[in-house]
């Protein structure tokens, strides 16, 4: 029996964490790759809160350690491991964040969860568990961390998602966290380079800070509707809503906006040039975005803007949304409806005011959208235009 093993302890899952973990294994998800998502949005919380630390504390681990995330696969192994030099745990911290839901309802929400789990694919993170989605893919999983604060030990964390876990201390030189993923037979393809780097690019691309897939960036994007505006060139403004649309066009013009009550959010809205509907092309497609943190949730949303503004283009990114919740509870969140209120305002203050003042550039953008404008009549008459 080696050292560490004569130190190991073993804990029993708390039984949400059970029905959780049972759901994943047997139920049906379209979109497994969340769980990587799920891992980065977790080592960017843990970036952030090291970051804000530093500002206001002197004393604490690696001090020159630079914060980034890095993520590497082995085939032959069929592991993935990402770690970050963020905050770390604890063993204290490592129960409470991993042993337990802190932040979901009660058994009770678990099992309706169940229940619609298998035509639901999106309700990883809806209870602040997205960690568990990784057991979708995994055999096993070890959590390696190391705290910042000084001379805490370091702890590896284990678990083959069936009921248990287990803890014991280890050797580890910086702060921060490790999660060494072992992959299911099936599921090799989360270790190439190319397939990781797909599954950033598309949720999590404007993550602050930088990701290194084999010791390569691969999120290259600023999150300009962070920024604030002054500080935006109107170039930055065009090469991003090249990137967001995929196309080389020229937008016709850009709406960047923030609101902080009564619920926060900011937003880049962009109008085409062009209308290709007046091609013969099919009808458009919503264009907007929704973030969370600078994470995506969903990719052309429909609930953002109505049916005669489709043609607008954009992101949109709250933080008082949870991070994935489910498809109904979405269609339904009171947050969406008061961010879709207010950004048809926006739009309809901002083609009122272009009307006013830039008669000329109103009028190309009326010849190329008035008529899916006029769809909207209706609507645009019952809502008030400050």
């Amino acid at each position: 029996m080696t050292e560490q093993m004569k130190h190991e302890e073993g804990f029993e899952f708390q039984a949400e964490i059970k029905k959780l973990l049972n759901i994943l294994s047997h139920s049906l998800y379209t979109h497994k790759e969340v769980f990587l998502r799920e891992l980065i949005s977790n080592a960017s919380d843990a970036l952030t809160k090291m970051k804000f630390y530093s500002l206001t504390n002197a004393d604490y681990e690696g001090k020159d350690i630079p914060l980034e995330i890095n993520i590497d696969g082995d085939n032959e192994k069929k592991t993935l491991t990402i770690s970050d030099t963020g905050i770390g745990m604890t063993k204290d911290e490592i129960i409470q964040n991993v042993g337990t839901i802190a932040k979901s309802g009660s058994l009770e929400f678990i099992t309706n969860l169940s229940e619609q789990a298998k035509n639901d694919s999106n309700i990883i993170g809806q209870f602040g568990v997205g960690f568990y989605a990784v057991f979708m893919v995994a055999d096993e999983v070890r959590i390696r961390t190391k705290s910042h604060k000084k001379g805490e030990p370091a702890y590896e964390w284990h678990s083959d998602g069936t009921g248990k876990y287990f803890l014991n201390p280890i050797e580890k030189a910086n702060r921060g966290t490790e999660i060494i993923v072992h992959l299911k037979d099936e599921e090799k393809e989360y270790t190439e380079k190319s397939r990781i780097q797909s599954i950033i690019k598309k949720y999590s691309n404007f993550v602050s800070f930088p990701i290194m897939v084999c010791g390569e960036r691969a999120n290259q994007i600023t999150a300009i509707w962070k920024e604030p505006k002054k500080d935006i060139k109107e170039e930055q403004y065009t090469e991003f809503y090249k990137f967001i649309s995929n196309t080389e066009d020229t937008p016709l013009f850009h709406l960047h906006t923030s609101a902080e009550a009564p619920i926060q959010f900011s937003s880049i809205l962009y109008c085409p040039s062009t209308n290709y509907e007046t091609y013969g092309f099919k009808k458009l497609e919503h264009g907007v975005h929704l973030y969370s943190n600078k994470i995506l949730i969903q990719s052309d949303c429909k609930l953002l803007l109505p049916e005669y503004l489709r043609f607008i283009h954009g992101v949109v990114d709250s933080s008082d949304i949870p991070l994935n919740i489910s498809r109904e509870t979405f269609q339904d969140n009171r947050i969406i409806h008061k961010m879709k209120s207010i950004l048809v305002k926006q739009v309809l203050t901002l083609l009122q005011d272009m009307a006013r003042n830039e008669k000329e550039k109103y009028e190309t953008f009326w010849r190329q959208f008035g008529r899916i404008l006029k769809e909207g009549c209706t609507s645009i008459l019952k809502t008030r235009i400050p």
